[in-house]
């Protein structure tokens, strides 16, 4: 598990990624680097919940619980097996989705002062990252490019 990537906290991966990001993912783990190669990685970072399978391994986004940026819902993934088994073991992946009070969410950040409200507001409402914003025209409160209500 990762809150990024293998590589560093800054290099991301996206559900649209290259082969050489998806292997990357699964770099030997541990302190040193030489530990085992993991045949499941689950990591958080970019707000995007996803699955990817290739070769019999597979990388999760769990997605967010505060700040989805694929649809207005809370995620987490419940991971369900034995936590040493082979691959011959039973073992799932569950995406949960959780619907949370975006409204109270806003309000309570605008009452703590928090920078870039309005970005924000529209993030939450929308699940359109805010360093997009500009170029889709969401700038106005979500309206312009219709994709959420109005801040």
């Amino acid at each position: 598990m990762f809150h990024a990537s293998a590589r560093s906290v800054y290099h991301r991966v996206h559900a649209r990624h290259s082969d050489e990001d998806f292997e990357g993912m699964f770099a030997a783990t541990g302190l040193t680097g030489s530990g085992p190669l993991p045949d499941v990685v689950c990591y958080g970072d970019i707000h995007d919940a996803f699955v990817s399978t290739n070769r019999s391994r597979t990388l999760v986004n769990v997605g967010s619980v505060g700040n989805p940026l694929d649809q207005p819902q809370a995620s987490y993934v419940i991971l369900e097996g034995e936590s040493d088994g082979g691959r011959d073991d039973p073992f799932g992946i569950q995406f949960v989705r959780v619907a949370y009070d975006v409204e109270a969410e806003i309000a309570l950040a605008g009452e703590l002062g928090m920078p870039a409200l309005q970005a924000y507001a529209i993030e939450l409402r929308t699940a359109v990252y805010r360093g997009q914003h500009a170029r889709l025209g969401m700038l106005d409160g979500g309206q312009a490019s219709g994709r959420g209500p109005a801040a």
